[in-house]
């Protein structure tokens, strides 16, 4: 087994069945102990959101980086490696670096019994600590003001699309899920926020609000339509991080950002397939909007969504014609199992009949059709 493996069993062993635990005082004693990375970073752009996240941070960063800045992510959850979570420029962190750093994080965190996503925010902090970088972009991985991410103080605060998700946790309606997610805007930091439901406007502080129809210039060939709030969102951002930089250079970098599993496009000889990692009843709804715009006959559907999302709230954005569903359930223990039109197997994929279909639900569920994806894009 390599030494990445070795890692990963180590880390995935040591937080077994630990869970969520949501408090930052938890990251104060192991982080004193690594030398407090976290007061050593360049300046932060922190993200907290229910949707977008993903997008909005890869949009941020391929400007930057086109502005010729040296930039750092991270971002979860991952899709094939946890690699992906920490990267440069584009560039996951080297299975031998994620080894290593896991390593000297575990040499403190195991005693504290830290979760695993504590663990990885450490070694965030300290692999940028100690790499040369313009900025660092945070990607909350749940709520925000108790998020682990949130120990930090950062230049810009920025909100994404807020939805109804995690409830169990955040809260059981939009504006405790709302107070949550606001929890990472500091005193005298500047906050952008995109459109918001009024229920969550209603309690957010004051924010630079933008609205993607009079942000964004024309031109602009977006995967889906609901990622013109996410690249708004982003250029608002750039542009206030980089004053001086020219709009030429920071629309080129966002026009040419590719960020996969977000409405992706492929083809099968005639057909058209549709990957996208929405995994909540906002996401699905957004998802759906797109296809009705851009895809409005009756399309095939494969959708795996896990037990901690609502399903059925998922299932009400449904259009009413479909050409065929299957739903993806290898283990009913975590995955939504209805009665009806169960697949369990990656190695053996349903049939579609229809010119298009759509693949959606999880970003878990796309992650295991990846090595088909790839096979499609090579023929």
């Amino acid at each position: 087994m390599s030494t990445y493996l070795n890692a990963i069993a180590a880390l995935q062993q040591a937080v077994i069945r630990r869970g969520i635990h949501y408090s930052l005082d938890r990251m104060i004693a192991p982080l004193t102990s690594l030398g407090s990375p976290h007061l050593a970073l360049p300046p932060v752009i922190h993200i907290a959101g229910t949707n977008g996240k993903g997008s909005t941070t890869t949009f941020i960063a391929a400007a930057l980086q086109a502005a010729g800045l040296r930039v750092g992510t991270y971002t979860s959850p991952h899709l094939l490696s946890y690699c992906e979570r920490i990267a440069i420029n584009g560039t996951s962190i080297s299975e031998l670096d994620f080894s290593q750093y896991l390593h000297r994080v575990m040499g403190v965190a195991t005693a504290e019994q830290s979760s695993e996503f504590e663990i990885l925010t450490m070694m965030a902090f300290l692999y940028f600590s100690e790499t040369p970088l313009d900025v660092v972009i945070l990607e909350t991985g749940l709520g925000g003001r108790l998020d682990a991410t949130n120990i930090v103080t950062p230049v810009i605060s920025v909100l994404t699309p807020i939805g109804l998700d995690h409830q169990d946790i955040l809260g059981p309606d939009l504006r405790s899920i709302a107070i949550e997610k606001a929890g990472i805007i500091k005193p005298g930091v500047p906050a952008f926020s995109a459109r918001q439901h009024p229920d969550v406007a209603a309690v957010l502080p004051e924010c630079i609000w933008i609205d993607p129809w009079d942000t964004l210039p024309e031109g602009y060939r977006l995967n889906a339509d609901y990622q013109r709030q996410n690249a708004a969102l982003a250029r608002a951002v750039v542009r206030h991080f980089m004053p001086g930089a020219p709009s030429s250079v920071i629309d080129h970098g966002l026009k040419n950002a590719f960020i996969w599993g977000r409405f992706t496009e492929l083809k099968q000889g005639s057909k058209t397939i549709i990957i996208d990692g929405a995994h909540n009843s906002h996401g699905i709804a957004a998802v759906m909007a797109t296809m009705a715009a851009r895809y409005p006959g009756p399309f095939s559907l494969w959708m795996g969504m896990l037990r901690t999302k609502n399903r059925d709230a998922a299932l009400h954005y449904l259009p009413d014609t479909l050409a065929s569903v299957f739903s993806y359930c290898p283990d009913p223990e975590r995955w939504h199992c209805p009665a009806e039109w169960i697949w369990n197997d990656c190695d053996h994929l349903p049939p579609f009949q229809s010119e298009t279909l759509l693949i959606t639900g999880s970003l878990y569920f796309i992650a295991t059709l990846r090595p088909w994806f790839d096979k499609l894009i090579s023929v």
